[in-house]
Formats: C-alpha cells, sequence, structure tokens
C-alpha cells in the first residue's frame, strides 16, 4: 500500500540528488581550473559548433636573426632561444611559444595552456602525459622525470616539511644550546614586564595567540614551498630547454 505522501517525498529525493549532482560538478570545475587532474564537464560534453581539443604532435626549434619566431605569449622571443608549437594537420607548425614559457605556464597557471591555441590542441595530454606517443618527458632524463612527478603530484610541501624535520633532528644539540642560552639571558628576562601579561592570560587567549602564531608560521611554510618551487621549476626548464630535440632547422655537417 502506497504512502499518501508518496509523490512529494519522491520529488523531494529527486531534487536532493539533482542538487548533489550540480554541487559535485560546480567542485570538479574548481578543482579541474585549479590544475587537479579530475574529470569536468569539458570531458562530459563538447559546446556546440566545436570540437573537443585533439592531440598533436609538435615542433621545435631555435630563434635566430635570420629566422625570428614570434612566441604567443611574449609576442617576441630572443635570439637562441628554443620555441615549440603544435603541428597543423597541413603539416605546418601553428603558433610558437618558448619551452621555458609554456613549462612556467603549466606549472603557475595550467588554465591558459591550452586557451594559447583556442583550446584546438590538447597539448597537456598531448606532450605532458608519459603515455602519449607525442610526450616530451621522454627526452628529459631520470632528474626530469623526478622533477616532473614531484610538481605534478603536489608532494613538495610533503618533502619540504621531510626536510625541514630532518633538519631540526640533526641539529637539534645546536638548537637546543641556543633556546637555553636565550631561556637564562638577561636580554629575555628584563622583559619580564612585556610578556608576562601574555603568560598570565586565561586559556582562551592563549589558544587564540596559538592560533595566531600557528597561522604566521603557516604563512612562512607556504612562502619557503613557493621559494622552492619557483626554483624547481626553473630548473625543469632548464631541463626541457637543453633535452627537447630541434625538428626544424637542424644544422647539417657540410
Amino acid at each position: 500500500r502506497q504512502r499518501p505522501d508518496y509523490a512529494d517525498i519522491q520529488k523531494y529525493r529527486m531534487e536532493q540528488q539533482i542538487l548533489l549532482q550540480l554541487r559535485s560538478a560546480v567542485l570538479s570545475e574548481a578543482l579541474a581550473l585549479r590544475g587537479v587532474p579530475i574529470p569536468s564537464l569539458k570531458d562530459a560534453s563538447t559546446p556546440e559548433g566545436s570540437k573537443p581539443p585533439e592531440k598533436t604532435d609538435w615542433e621545435c626549434a631555435i630563434s635566430t636573426e635570420e629566422d625570428p619566431k614570434e612566441c604567443i605569449y611574449t609576442l617576441a622571443s630572443e635570439v637562441g632561444t628554443k620555441v615549440i608549437a603544435p603541428v597543423k594537420a597541413s603539416g605546418e607548425p601553428d603558433g610558437w611559444i618558448t619551452v621555458t614559457n609554456l613549462n612556467r605556464l603549466r606549472r603557475n597557471d595550467v588554465s591558459k595552456v591550452e586557451t594559447m591555441w583556442h583550446k584546438k590542441y590538447a597539448i597537456l595530454d598531448s606532450w605532458f602525459n608519459p603515455d602519449s606517443e607525442y610526450s616530451i618527458l621522454q627526452h628529459v632524463g631520470p632528474k626530469g622525470v623526478f622533477l616532473n612527478v614531484l610538481l605534478d603530484k603536489r608532494v613538495l610541501p610533503l618533502v619540504v616539511g621531510f626536510f625541514m624535520t630532518f633538519a631540526m633532528i640533526v641539529f637539534m644539540p645546536v638548537i637546543e644550546y641556543f633556546v637555553n642560552r636565550l631561556l637564562v639571558s638577561a636580554w629575555l628576562w628584563n622583559k619580564w614586564l612585556s610578556w608576562a601579561r601574555i603568560v598570565r592570560l586565561g586559556l582562551p587567549f592563549k589558544l587564540m595567540v596559538g592560533q595566531m602564531a600557528l597561522g604566521v608560521l603557516g604563512k612562512a611554510f607556504k612562502k619557503l614551498v613557493g621559494k622552492v618551487k619557483d626554483y624547481l621549476v626553473q630548473l625543469e626548464c632548464e631541463i626541457l630547454d637543453e633535452t627537447i630535440p630541434l625538428t626544424m632547422g637542424v644544422p647539417t655537417p657540410a
């Protein structure tokens, strides 16, 4: 026997199911824009009148005075700079970009990579996917592969934290010596009137001060991770610039 409010319950469940799906879609889009490898609406649908990005091969060359290559990101590339471009169906390169600028975009603002070519080419899946036949990672060697994994898997904060902890353990005797010297120093106890009021405060205020201190330390740690990431990205750019082989303008022996 059916309940009299069955239709209302069914309608409520359907509305909740739709809301759940919409929230999941919004969250997926936000994570995809931040570079998290997660399916998004782009993977499930294609805008009317357009085609999904297609995998593409690449051409690599050197920008020279005789044959300058205009970078689609900076509008100019220095002489001697290595540039790369996707290949059209006709076999011609379609828009050059320096290898360094491409890699920096991939690491710092991944959403702009494929929009440089109006989303005609699946650049990330073609060139930076180890399983792709067009992958440029096959040329970077063990050091390049290690950096790619370290920066791709978002484990850099864990690695930095591990090395900081390891350094603290190694230098613990030195740290203890300086901390003990500070605790018995005249400079610290001459300022007793300044920090005594904090010691005598109630627990809730101490928790708030501790939370503020943790916030400052968290910002400092994030800044340190950012500095390390910038250094590793620069190192990765240099490796890509050195190892990606030229496919156009290759000098031939006399």
